[in-house]
């Protein structure tokens, strides 16, 4: 080393130790000779070198400052150094402390001030920083445009990664890595699935750097936005897309505590929610229950995080939109509300986006919640989400809005041409940009809607409309596969399916019909809550009628029947499948296995069926885990112990079963309808196959005529006049009402098929079984009447009705009474438990007497109790309620007999595993309501108390289809069991015979039943009781016909036999 080289070195070195700038300033002052000079320059570099050579990066930076002052002093000398140097100091701290959204403009100018003041080649850590954190705020800058605020975020983001490398600043690296990411989710220039795999592809290179174990933060951050990109990413499988967005959070979470940074916390937990709420694989309905626990367990704070905020109130929206959507809840007001208090937020109007975006859902829950009443007030939201999100700025929320807006003109006014044509444009507005490359998932819904949209086109160019229709189905169907979105698949075939039917293009409709049930059956099988498969099958429930009525029009009768069958009570016989599996080959230890296993399912089932305001309820998502692993444990025993014995659990009907259930001497009955007629099996005994006379085709009996009996068109129909006698009081209108129908019953279905009954020949009395799908189990067939002879006459003046809602309900019936512990003559008797009702006092007591002393059980008024029926049960083959009863219209699973007190004992009790009664013969329901089943949502699906009862045990139940009268009731009763039990007729005909004599009971008859009750009844009871005999002795005395007080349906027709 020279001595001028040492001199120089020294002068570095001493200038490079110096504690502040001013005491560097005043070294170089002293040294200038030497340090403001080329090998000055050369000494520092080699320092830099030699730093980064043994990572020291500290040291690095502020070698680089130090090179950069010194070259500001060569310039224009030490006071000018030091003034570039405060400067440039004073600049950074500035840009620090902006760190507010709406500071964001001023930040970008102090970077770009930054960046004039230094050189990229001296200062390249700051150089590459103040890039990354331009990026940075470009990226959150709300104001001006977006989308030109993320190009340019982008661009410095790549400007700081040639500055900044992965061997000398690897967690810097990782961070402009990682926000690069971030800015490729959220862009909007550019292809979106491209965007996406470059996000991908930047978190992953981010994720190299951030290890778990040594940057836990940065690897956590990393995996939530990893689970953002997979949310939203178009290419490869939906399904495994959304999987893995479900795993990138879960692993961030496992190493972010809520106590810590909240918000990491609450954006995984957000993912997760939007990830469950769009997740195809599982239970519809328990991913939607994940989904609201982890939108609940967020922390985002309205006044720190305003939009983020926002974000998870529509959010919330969206997964309460989707459970009423699939019916599991009525939650639209609460998602309007949620929406609300987002657009409620002074602040929000700063954040654009997130504004639109809630007006745009917004105008989509007004939609969802009544199409016809609300598309004006969803216009106005979607036209207001248009000012922020247009064609230029933003193109694909532009064609989400476009396509929105073509929803609400579409389902304004589906015969307004003009309507139409509007619905239309914007339809093809969004399809110019959602391309199928680009947005397959979004093109195909506007496919699918444009398809909706002609189908229900009036107009004259029928065919033309048609063929429109099927093509945009068909384009939709090129993307929802089978494979990856099953669901969307399900609900386009299903239109495409009602395109052709409405049509009658009976193939093809058959074709869709047959996918779809495929598709359907596969759902259900995923789903393993009981909400989540009622949504599934909710999704089915015409497709089985429609086909096989398809099915029949081509020929293929045997199949059509078998279709048909299919399509009924399928969460029930699931239920009863797994009740009745045949243990008879397995050793002690595996039936205890299997009792077991399945017990801890019910027992979970039916904690989910409880309120959740039950106290110690855990929440839905929590059973929902629960559930699907002690199914996942009993259905791999089932398929073991299947394997070595086929009829250890037998599901479904071949076609010789179903014969075999036609009763000996009578008839079994299957009509249906369809929007264009119905039809009807007729199957007498004794027959092999389904010859073309077992059928009826029925052209009268619609959808349309089923509906107007059940609702009414321009007079009420049946439901109705019931609600308006319940709500009014007025009995003799809603008997006026049931003539009217009952009559309207014959002639539009009865008739047809009582004609087929005449030519087989039955002898009068003989079994007659009638199945009848859905909703028209609510009404009493067997009272529907015709005039013969000046007389009113019904089925059941030739023939004992009794009812199925299915034939594998019927089969499951008949096995358990090869059970010869149902045959005793013994009886549990439920009396008048609020002690408000006479007649039941007087029945229960005739019932019992019935019974040997020891062979029943009395639970009279105060003492009924749900632990009484609960202990006792088991142990009796008859179990005999004579109380009130109430079916809920808002939920059938809370319809309910009334126990002492007041206290319900509802369906969803009575299908828990406390309920035993798999010892029993019969059920007897003598209550009001206690037939009602379930008729809007899940017509086909049998819930009502009636299934409860046999989904715990019972082969046959007898419930009301009405509120029934005491007095009469308790007439029925008695004659009822005692031809049952003492003339050893069969529950059907034991039914038959009694409803016969109680419609044929005179004044007088009355008026000395009566007088024998009076002699037997004790003094509180025999001041009502003298009441009632001295009016129908008065109306004997008044009419000299001796009229019949009970001979309208209403008094002998309200209850049925349901089971064997």
């Amino acid at each position: 080393m020279t001595e001028n080289s040492k001199t120089v070195h020294d002068a570095v070195t001493s200038f490079i130790r110096s504690g502040s700038w001013e005491d560097a300033a005043r070294i170089v002052e002293s040294h200038g000779y030497e340090l403001l000079t080329d090998d000055a320059d050369t000494v520092i570099a080699d320092e830099i070198r030699i730093g980064e050579y043994k990572h020291e990066y500290d040291a690095v930076s502020m070698l680089q400052l130090k090179r950069w002052f010194l070259i500001q002093c060569r310039r224009e000398g030490p006071k000018y150094g030091l003034k570039s140097i405060t400067d440039l100091g004073n600049l950074m701290e500035l840009e620090i402390s902006l760190e507010k959204p709406d500071e964001m403009s001023y930040k970008i100018e102090i970077c770009h001030k930054i960046l004039d003041l230094i050189d990229r080649d001296i200062l390249t850590k700051i150089w590459g920083c103040i890039h990354e954190v331009l990026g940075e705020s470009y990226a959150k800058n709300k104001h001006n445009d977006i989308a030109s605020n993320l190009e340019h975020a982008i661009e410095h983001y790549n400007l700081a990664l040639e500055a900044i490398t992965s061997e000398i600043y690897p967690d810097l690296w990782a961070t402009t890595q990682m926000h690069l990411g971030i800015a490729y989710i959220q862009r909007i220039e550019g292809q979106r699935a491209d965007n996406l795999e470059n996000a991908i592809e930047h978190l992953k290179l981010a994720l190299s750097i951030f290890s778990r174990d040594v940057n836990p933060d940065g690897w956590s951050m990393v995996q939530s936005n990893l689970s953002t990109a997979y949310l939203y990413r178009i290419y490869g499988n939906r399904s495994d897309n959304l999987e893995r967005a479900i795993r990138h959070s879960q692993l961030g979470l496992e190493l972010t505590d809520d106590d810590g940074d909240s918000s990491l916390w609450s954006d995984l937990h957000l993912n997760l929610g939007l990830a469950y709420s769009s997740r195809i694989k599982g239970d519809r309905a328990d991913n939607l229950e994940q989904a609201l626990v982890h939108y609940h367990l967020t922390k985002y704070d309205p006044h720190k995080s305003p939009e983020n905020w926002a974000k998870l109130k529509n959010n919330l929206a969206f997964v309460l939109m989707e459970r009423a959507r699939e019916g599991l809840s009525d939650s639209l007001d609460l998602a309007i509300d949620q929406l609300n208090l987002a657009l409620q937020m002074e602040s929000l109007s700063y954040f654009k986006d997130i504004w639109a975006s809630t007006h745009n859902n917004l105008g989509g829950a007004l939609l969802q919640k009544d199409s016809l009443a609300n598309p004006e007030e969803a216009i106005k939201h979607f036209e207001a989400a248009s000012t922020v999100y247009t064609r230029s700025n933003n193109a694909e929320k532009w064609a989400m809005v476009q396509s929105n807006l073509a929803a609400a003109y579409m389902n304004s006014a589906a015969a307004d041409p003009e309507t139409n044509e509007k619905a239309i444009e914007h339809f093809q507005n969004a399809l110019d940009v959602y391309t199928r490359e680009a947005f397959p998932l979004r093109w195909a819904m506007v496919h699918n809607n444009l398809g909706r949209l002609y189908a229900q086109c009036k107009n004259d160019n029928a065919n033309e409309n048609m063929n429109r229709s099927k093509d945009h189905f068909e384009q939709a169907l090129t993307v929802f596969t089978t494979d990856q979105l099953p669901s969307e698949r399900l609900k386009t075939i299903n239109e495409l399916a009602a395109l052709y039917f409405k049509n009658r293009i009976w193939d093809k409709a058959l074709e869709a019909y047959d996918e779809a049930i495929t598709i359907g059956d596969a759902l259900f099988e995923a789903a393993y809550t009981e909400k989540g498969r009622q949504m599934e099958i909710r999704k089915t429930s015409e497709i089985y009628a429609n086909s096989a009525y398809c099915l029949l029009k081509l020929g293929n009768r045997e199949e059509a029947i078998l279709r048909l069958e299919k399509g009924k009570t399928r969460q029930l016989a699931n239920a009863l499948a797994l009740s009745d599996i045949h243990l008879a080959n397995l050793s002690e230890d595996q039936e205890m296995q299997i009792l077991s296993s399945r017990r801890r399912v019910r027992e979970l089932e039916a904690e989910m069926r409880e309120s959740i305001d039950t106290p110690n309820r855990r929440q839905d998502a929590e059973l929902g885990k629960a559930l699907r692993e002690e199914l996942a444990d009993l259905n791999y025993l089932i398929e073991h112990y299947r394997g070595k014995d086929p009829n250890f659990l037998h599901e479904g009907l071949e076609l010789p079963e179903i014969l075999e259930l036609i009763p000996e001497g009578g008839a079994l009955v299957m009509p249906f309808s369809t929007q264009h007629g119905g039809a009807a099996f007729v199957l007498p005994s004794g027959i092999a196959s389904i010859a073309p006379d077992t059928v009826i085709m029925i052209d009268k009996f619609t959808d349309s005529s089923l509906q107007d009996i059940l609702i009414g068109s321009n007079k009420p129909g049946w439901l109705n006049s019931y609600i308006a006698w319940q709500n009014r009081g007025v009995q003799e209108e809603f008997e006026r009402a049931m003539d009217e129908l009952a009559a309207h019953l014959w002639s539009v279905l009865m008739s047809p098929i009582y004609e087929r009954l005449e030519e087989i020949h039955l002898n009068r009395g003989a079994p007659l079984i009638l199945v009848p799908l859905g909703a028209l189990g609510l009404l009493p067939l067997h009272a529907a009447w015709y005039q013969k002879d000046g007389e009113k006459r019904t089925i059941l003046d030739d023939y004992s009705v009794s009812y199925a809602p299915s034939a594998y309900v019927l089969k499951i019936s008949r096995q358990r009474m090869q059970d010869s512990r149902r045959n005793a003559r013994t009886l549990l008797d439920i009396v008048n438990p609020t002690a408000d009702l006479p007649f039941a006092t007087i029945e229960g007591k005739a019932v019992a007497d019935l019974f040997k002393d020891a062979d029943k059980h009395l639970i009279i008024e105060s003492e009924a109790n749900a632990g009484a029926v609960k202990e006792h049960g088991p142990h009796y083959a008859y179990l005999h309620f004579s109380g009130h009863g109430r079916y809920n219209w808002d939920k059938a699973e809370r319809s309910a007999i009334i126990l002492a007190d007041g206290v319900e004992l509802t369906l969803a009790e009575i299908m828990s595993p406390d309920f035993d009664f798999n010892m029993t013969r019969l059920v007897t329901l003598s209550a009001c309501e206690t037939g009602f089943t379930e008729f809007l949502e899940l017509p086909n699906e049998y819930i009502g108390l009636p299934a409860g009862f046999l989904q715990a045990g019972a082969p046959a139940v007898v419930s009301s289809l009405w509120a029934v009268n005491d007095l009469s009731t308790a007439l029925l009763m008695e004659h009822f069991y005692n031809n049952h039990l003492d003339n050893n007729m069969d529950l059907a005909a034991a039914l038959r015979d009694a409803q016969l004599w109680l419609r044929d009971l005179k004044a007088t008859d009355v008026a000395e039943i009566l007088s024998g009750y009076y002699a037997e009844a004790d003094e509180t009871s025999k001041a009502i009781l003298l009441q009632y005999r001295n009016y129908y002795s008065s109306l004997a005395n008044r009419d000299t016909a001796n009229p019949k007080p009970f001979v309208h349906p209403y008094y002998w027709a309200g209850f049925t036999l349901n089971g064997t």
